[in-house]
């Protein structure tokens, strides 16, 4: 489909499952509110509750998931209030499927 994003982007490593779960981006001394759009292993596509295109330059964020799960994580995309994050450790199979079943 030309002009949707999602099915052009090919920087995801990795398969990808189309999931919304309530989690929390923390940078630097802040908390931002957001919701996954997908998730895998080896990272995910989250919605924030504000612009987060100045959050790009952070040198480090940590993506805080239910269970709770936490990873750091590489921001390798944004625009406006959605970004792209690969895990700097993936998901273990077991915590997949669990943040999956949720």
């Amino acid at each position: 489909m030309i002009g949707n994003r999602r099915h052009l982007d090919n920087r995801k490593s990795g398969k990808r499952h189309e999931k919304q779960l309530a989690c929390e981006i923390q940078f630097e001394n802040h908390s931002l509110g957001a919701e996954t759009v997908d998730i895998g292993a080896h990272g995910a596509c989250i919605e924030a509750s504000l612009n987060v295109h100045r959050v790009v330059f952070q040198s480090e964020i940590r993506i805080v998931l239910p269970g709770p799960v936490s990873r750091k994580a590489k921001i390798v995309w944004s625009s406006g209030t959605r970004m792209g994050l690969n895990f700097a450790i993936p998901l273990r199979t077991s915590q997949l499927e669990a943040l999956l079943r949720k």
